[in-house]
C-alpha cells in the first residue's frame, strides 16, 4: 500500500486526478502482494532479506530488460497505406 500512496502522490505536480482505474489497479495490486506473502508465509517459508531485496528489485530490472527481449513484429505495408489515409 505503501507504493500505491507514493503513485498517488506523484499525480499531485502534474496536477491531474487519478482515475478510478489507478486507485482499483493500486488496491487489487497492494492485496494481491499482501495475500501472496501471507501464503508463503503460512507454507511454511520464510520472509526475510531475500524476500525485500526481489521485492524491491524485480520492477526495475523488469523495465531494465523487457526492451532487451521484445520481439517486434514486423508491419505489413498494407496497414501502413490504411494509416496514411
Amino acid at each position: 500500500m505503501l507504493t500505491g500512496l507514493v503513485v498517488l502522490l506523484a499525480w499531485i505536480p502534474l496536477r491531474q486526478r487519478p482515475g478510478i482505474g489507478t486507485g482499483a489497479n493500486i488496491v487489487v495490486i497492494a492485496v494481491s502482494v499482501d495475500a501472496a506473502l501471507a501464503l508463503g508465509w503460512l507454507l511454511g517459508g520464510t520472509v526475510g532479506l531475500g524476500t525485500v531485496l526481489y521485492a524491491l528489485a524485480i520492477g526495475p530490472l523488469t523495465q531494465l530488460f523487457l526492451p532487451r527481449v521484445t520481439v517486434r513484429q514486423p508491419r505489413c505495408r498494407r496497414s501502413r497505406r490504411v494509416a496514411q489515409r
